[in-house]
Order: C-alpha cells, then structure tokens, then sequence
C-alpha cells in the first residue's frame, strides 16, 4: 500500500528531529510511532521499503505490484521454488537471478520461462518414453 499524507511543517520538524535523536531515518519514525497505535506481539518485525526500493522488487519478482506483506511473502515464495507436478525443486538466488535475467532478456515474465521449462521437460520425458517399445 502506498500512502501519500500532508504534514504540518511543526510535526515534520519534530519527526526529522526524532530521527537524528534516535540515529534512525524519518522513515523509521513514522513507522515507529504508527507501530505504537496498533497492538503488537512482542518480538514481531517490521520493515519500511521506500518507494524505489518497492519498485525495484516488483520488478526483479517479475510477479506485478506488492500491496501487502502476504503478496510479498507469497511472490517471493512462488519465485524460490517450481513445481512440476508433485515434484519441487528449491532455487537458490543464484539461480532466481539467472531466471530473472533470461527472462528480462527474452522480454517474457519469469512464469512464461518456467512455463517454457516444463514444455521441454515434458517433451524429454514423455516423447522418449512414448517412443519405448
């Protein structure tokens, strides 16, 4: 979710001087202060991604646009194994990056080059076996 607010002057002075007391970006502040009002569990995480950097993710997921912490769990989850049936196979980044690339290259998304994958696994596979006698 991208949220744009206007800020009285008087309080962004008072978040930019929390920060440089805290040794912590603006950023940070906001986020802490919007943790405060709503109930937490102790030892939960939070992270603020800025806009670039938003931006930048989606496109190296190839997946379309984050809105939420659970599209992003489930994208990067999607993006870090393939199925093939009943069989899964675990990608390091290495090899997300490699997809990433091939596929940035090729102008198609990463799903449309695992889609091309499971079509030439199939024709190895099957085409061989169907040939046995």
């Amino acid at each position: 979710m991208r949220i744009s607010v206007d800020v009285p002057e008087n309080v962004l002075q008072q978040i930019f001087d929390e920060a440089v007391g805290y040794d912590c970006n603006p950023e940070q502040v906001i986020l802490n202060h919007l943790i405060a009002g709503m109930p937490i569990t102790r030892g939960e995480r939070y992270l603020l991604v800025r806009s670039a950097d938003l931006v930048s993710l989606e496109d190296r997921l190839g997946l379309g646009q984050l809105s939420t912490a659970a599209d992003l769990t489930e994208k990067v989850g999607r993006l870090a194994r393939v199925n093939f049936g009943k069989h899964e196979i675990q990608l390091s980044q290495a090899q997300i990056e490699e997809i990433t690339w091939r596929a940035k290259k090729a102008g198609k998304t990463i799903d449309e080059m695992l889609q091309g994958a499971w079509r030439v696994l199939q024709e190895q596979l099957f085409t061989v076996a169907i040939g046995v006698k």
